[in-house]
Order: C-alpha cells, then structure tokens, then sequence
C-alpha cells in the first residue's frame, strides 16, 4: 500500500468508516466487533451490523454497505452497492416467494464465481459448481432461513441447486 493509501485508511479508521481494501483490524478499529459474522467459502466473510455489512475476501474488504443514519459515518459508494437489491425493492417481505422465472445477474466480481449448493445453507449445502460472475439465472423461488440467509432456487448447466441471494442482481433481462 501506499503513503496515500495509507493515510486514507488511517483518516477513515478515525471517522468511524470503513473502505475496500481495509484488513480486518482496521475495520474492527473504525466500527467494532459485528453483531454477526459468516464464513462463506471458500474464503469469504460477511459481518453484519446493525447499519448494514461489511463483506471480506482473502483478509480484505471487497464490498461495503453501510447505512450513514445509524449515527455513524458510511462507507463511500461502491459498485457492488449500487447493485444490490433489497426484498424491500422487490415488493416481497421475508419468507415471501419471488415470482416464479425471474430473472437475475451474477454479482461477484471479487470472487468471480456464485456457488451452486445442493441445499439453501453454506453449512450443509454440498457445491454443485462455480457460476461465473455475470451469468443470468432464471430464478424459481426464493427462501429465507433464519441464520442462513435468503436463498434463491435455479438452474445452471443442467444442475439444479440453491444460490445466496445476496449476490444476486435482478431486473436485468434485455
């Protein structure tokens, strides 16, 4: 890294924000322990607080969203922010379905894959395969499980499976 990044980071740690590129430790210096934190694998992490989310890929921030209303500073915009779309944006509350065939994008530039799983659950679900960022995916229904998140149903390469729906990105057909 260098002096101005450096220095970047630094003024950032003291405001209470936190920026891609961060370590661990410096986002535990600007906002703290997480309310909640989830390995995602291979090597993905994801800590939840009450303002929102810090994602983490090889010890590094790769995505930020947190929300400025909480009464902390928020991160600075990011693509992968802009992109995301929330069950509030989609007109569904929890434990609602989606409709069924919608359409979505693959969002994950950062790692460059989705993992098809075998079941709704990182814990349990075996991984059919890698979906390469991008791709579209014709989604069959969606599901929330407490402590596992909302995960999507579909079909990739003939192989039927489950999909995090956080890195998901709908409305994207042409």
């Amino acid at each position: 890294m260098g002096v101005d990044q450096d220095a970047r980071i630094a003024d950032a740690v003291r405001a209470g924000r936190v920026l891609e590129g961060m370590t661990r430790d410096q986002v535990l210096s600007a906002r703290g322990a997480a309310l909640r934190e989830e390995v995602i694998p291979p090597d993905a992490e994801l800590w939840h607080y009450s303002e929102g989310e810090v994602a983490f890929s090889q010890g590094r921030v790769t995505y930020v969203d947190l929300d400025a209303s909480q009464g902390k500073p928020a991160a600075p915009s990011t693509p992968a922010a802009a992109d995301r779309v929330t069950r509030e944006d989609l007109g569904a509350t929890a434990g609602e379905p989606r409709s069924p065939l919608e359409i979505a994008r693959v969002h994950t530039p950062g790692d460059g894959f989705l993992a098809l799983r075998s079941e709704p659950t990182i814990r349990r679900g075996k991984r059919l395969l890698k979906i390469p960022h991008g791709s579209r995916l014709k989604l069959e229904g969606c599901v929330s499980r407490p402590g596992d998140g909302r995960w999507c149903s579909t079909t990739f390469d003939g192989r039927k499976g489950w999909v995090f729906e956080r890195y998901l990105v709908t409305g994207t057909e042409e």
